[in-house]
């Protein structure tokens, strides 16, 4: 006797259950690959911000988040080391510097590459440089390590402590760049460069300017 197609149970859809993970729950997360696995998550980050032009992501979110975070930890150090009393004027001058610094150099990334012919998305970017400035938000525990333990001799080891967070968050920028762009070591670091000679040249431009013009109508 022929099966009828009646005869086959019918099978649902298979959907997952699994809730999708909140905004925090994701930055979090992103923290934490940041600092441990980063070439997975950068990766991540710039597969999905390739389908999207949006600027206003998810990502490029938690990447502002990372940079307002590494301020204020930043400009907490006097007031908890015991230096001078916190002062939010402060705070918040430096939380608008740093989002400066975060934009401008987007800007001066982004715009290089595309003279080199780059093909990376300027949210990505924005997203990868908030991540890659967490290594520094160890500069405050470190700090307060170095007023502790002072008469131990940790003072000794702290500037080999700054250096190695230094060299962290500039390997989280090269890594970044490198996901974004997909450039081979020798492109990366001219690309790395490029914006920072820009920036010395148009310092000792400017500089050459108004000494120019000072001679001209003051001498």
């Amino acid at each position: 006797m022929m099966n009828s197609s009646f005869d086959t149970p019918f099978e649902a859809p298979i959907v997952s259950t699994q809730p999708k993970p909140s905004f925090w729950g994701s930055w979090l997360s992103g923290i934490e690959q940041t600092l441990l696995s980063p070439q997975a998550f950068f990766e991540k980050v710039v597969s999905q911000h390739n389908q999207s032009d949006d600027w206003d992501t998810p990502y490029v979110r938690q990447g502002l988040l990372c940079v307002l975070l590494v301020s204020f930890m930043v400009a907490l150090e006097p007031a908890v080391t015991g230096q001078m009393e916190l002062n939010a004027f402060d705070a918040v001058l430096l939380a608008i510097g740093a989002v400066f610094v975060w934009g401008f150099q987007t800007l001066l990334i982004s715009t290089t590459g595309f003279v080199f012919k780059g093909h990376a998305k300027a949210n990505s970017l924005l997203a990868l440089f908030g991540y890659a400035g967490l290594p520094w938000l160890f500069w405050l525990p470190i700090t307060l390590l170095k007023v502790q333990l002072a008469p131990f001799g940790f003072g000794f080891t702290y500037p080999f402590l700054a250096l190695g967070l230094w060299l962290w968050s500039t390997f989280l920028f090269l890594k970044a760049l490198a996901v974004s762009y997909e450039l081979s070591a020798e492109r990366l670091i001219v690309l790395s460069m490029l914006p920072l000679i820009g920036l010395c040249l148009l310092a000792l431009g400017m500089s050459t300017f108004f000494d120019v013009l000072g001679k001209v109508f003051f001498s």
